[in-house]
């Protein structure tokens, strides 16, 4: 997630075509389809979303611009009831014993190793049962949070200000860009007051 400064909206520029080429590659889905950065002059696609785990996407897109941004404000909304999220926990990592224990390892046994592939299994199932040894890998469950930013009072004024971007979209008239300027800066002084 994040904006790439590399338009999507043209797809013959190098820097698009070589990020479709690491899409086409690894595989995953860039999911923003809309124009994300609007002005007076033209629009690009420079905020996107890309993913590996489209089954888990229940919705996507973008929304009006926050403060003085002119970028659109990007958006997915995740199918779950509850993600589970894994981490080594390094908490109640001793120090002592784990410079010990790094020091005791045998390196020696992954030298001796002849081809490449046989290296790097036992590399890796060293240095994993290493760290399973001082800090565990540790299992949460995080449930579906709602968004605690937006109250009753604002979303009344999020919606004229969305409307009016959207009306901005379909005519271009600067009269309509003025209009959807002014209900961004109100939302955003009712959203700096409360």
């Amino acid at each position: 997630m994040g904006d790439l400064n590399c338009d999507q909206l043209c797809p013959n520029e190098a820097e698009t075509k070589y990020l479709k080429s690491i899409l086409d590659s690894f595989g995953p889905t860039q999911l923003i389809k809309d124009p994300t950065r609007i002005t007076e002059h033209g629009e690009s696609l420079l905020d996107i979303i890309i993913t590996d785990r489209t089954e888990l996407v229940e919705s996507c897109g973008i929304s009006s611009p926050i403060g003085s941004s002119d970028h659109c404000l990007t958006y997915v909304t995740l199918n779950y009831k509850y993600l589970r999220i894994h981490y080594r926990n390094y908490n109640l990592l001793n120090e002592e014993t784990f410079l010990k224990n790094a020091q005791a390892l045998n390196w020696k046994q992954i030298e001796v190793k002849e081809n490449i592939d046989n290296k790097v299994h036992l590399h890796e199932n060293s240095v994993t049962s290493f760290f399973d040894l001082h800090a565990r890998i540790r299992t949460v469950r995080i449930a579906k949070n709602k968004s605690p930013y937006i109250s009753n009072n604002t979303k009344p004024l999020v919606k004229l200000r969305d409307m009016a971007h959207r009306k901005f979209k379909c005519t271009r008239l600067q009269q309509h860009w003025d209009e959807y300027k002014e209900l961004r800066i109100f939302k955003m002084l009712i959203l700096l007051i409360a």
